[in-house]
């Protein structure tokens, strides 16, 4: 019988402890996750200038009208950069095709930006 109840008290007290450690989180999230978007947007805006402005745009829609964060926007900002410069350099060196009598090391790497394209 008093073990039932210590663990009842003890349980109790864990409840409450959670519900204020997660009440502690979301607000402190909702005080920098705005600003941390926000400077993320604005890094990979840096890194590839041409869809800055529009990045910008949508992080801002999302700040006023939508009332969201913009967090996993930024990030998967982030993560897509790479992908992103992959399209852009593939566009850059290949733009013209290789004539049959090119230097062999380019068209090796045409057909393997080629392959990794298709994937």
């Amino acid at each position: 019988m008093i073990g039932q109840l210590v663990a009842a008290v003890v349980g109790i007290f864990v409840f409450i402890v959670g519900a204020g450690i997660s009440a502690m989180i979301r607000n402190e999230y909702a005080e920098w996750a705005r600003p941390l978007a926000a400077l993320l947007v604005k890094l990979v805006g840096v890194l590839n200038p041409g869809f800055r402005d529009e990045w910008l745009a949508e992080l801002l829609y999302m700040h006023k009208e939508e009332d969201k964060h913009g967090l996993v926007f930024a990030l998967s900002l982030v993560v897509g950069i790479p992908l992103l410069w992959f399209h852009t350099a593939h566009d850059t060196l290949f733009a013209v095709h290789p004539q049959p009598s090119a230097p062999r090391t380019q068209l090796v790497l045409k057909r393997a930006f080629d392959v990794a394209a298709s994937i």
